[in-house]
């Protein structure tokens, strides 16, 4: 996806509006002479700029069993993986947001999702994984990835979302 730019030097405008356009600016008539940069010679200028970016976030979803904090079996894998990247990324801010379905009361499914926000933390840690850097919240059944009717059970929604940034 590419923005647009509007240069202005003086009583002189240009748009900027398609990847790597450029132009030197500095003087009306060097707005007249719009030119497509390299990526190589923008990757050089812009190094600094680049480096401070910050790496996307990675999302881990681990689902549960019914009212338990046990790992549903298609998670296991997931859970090792999201280890090994908390472990493996370099400064590293986790958060790790815990969820219920809308099968028991407001107070059941909200103490649920933090024990297994507590639960996927104590992992992390157990691994190596730093304390300072992981950051738990909990929604209980307040924030379904799939609409339910209260008592309606959905696997979806009894999930550890595990956000690695």
């Amino acid at each position: 996806m590419v923005g647009t730019v509007i240069v202005h030097e003086g009583a002189s405008t240009v748009e900027l509006d398609r990847p790597l356009t450029a132009v030197n600016a500095g003087s009306e008539a060097s707005l007249r002479n719009v030119f497509a940069a390299q990526q190589p010679e923008v990757d050089s200028e812009f190094a600094g700029a680049l480096e401070a970016t910050p790496r996307p976030p990675v999302v881990y979803i681990l689902y549960f069993q019914t009212g338990l904090t046990e790992l549903d079996t298609k998670s296991r894998g997931d859970f090792a993986a999201e280890i090994a990247a908390a472990k493996g990324t370099p400064n590293v801010d986790i958060s790790v947001v815990g969820h219920a379905d809308a099968t028991g009361s407001d107070t059941e499914n909200l103490a649920l999702s933090l024990r297994r926000a507590d639960t996927v933390r104590d992992a992390l840690i157990a691994a190596g994984v730093p304390t300072d850097v992981i950051e738990v919240t909990y929604h209980g059944a307040n924030n379904p990835r799939v609409q339910t009717p209260l008592g309606v059970p959905e696997p979806r929604n009894r999930r550890v979302e595990v956000t690695i940034r």
